[in-house]
């Protein structure tokens, strides 16, 4: 039961950061789904036996054109991220401006996350 209940996640599509400095605007409905992943290499990308990672799906909708609204979307994030995230939401502050800082396929890309200012 556990099981089924974990591959169930929140509906939308995943929303994807691809380049250097590209900046979204998201709106965060404060649904959430936190499960365990299979920590993965990143030279190989393979997955390394017995050893799991926290990652958090946050429900969202892509508010950067704010005339044209995105569908319900999905943005995953581990921890260091969805810490941010949650203090935001814990401060009432929903609409989060979130740059990409770092090369494609970076390991070393960080995320500036802040709240947006309309």
């Amino acid at each position: 039961m556990e099981r089924q209940k974990q591959k169930e996640r929140l509906p939308g599509k995943f929303i994807s950061f691809k380049s250097d400095k590209e900046t979204k605007t998201l709106f965060f409905t404060g649904e959430c789904q936190k499960y365990e992943a299979p920590a993965k290499d990143w030279n190989t990308r393979q997955v390394i036996p017995g050893k799991t990672t926290t990652r958090w799906r946050w429900q969202v909708y892509d508010v950067t054109d704010i005339n044209n609204p995105s569908e319900v979307a999905i943005f995953e994030r581990g921890y260091k991220e969805s810490e941010q995230i949650m203090y935001f939401l814990s401060q009432k502050k929903q609409e989060l401006v979130i740059m990409r800082n770092g090369r494609p396929n970076s390991t070393d890309t960080t995320y500036n996350i802040y709240p947006a200012t309309r």
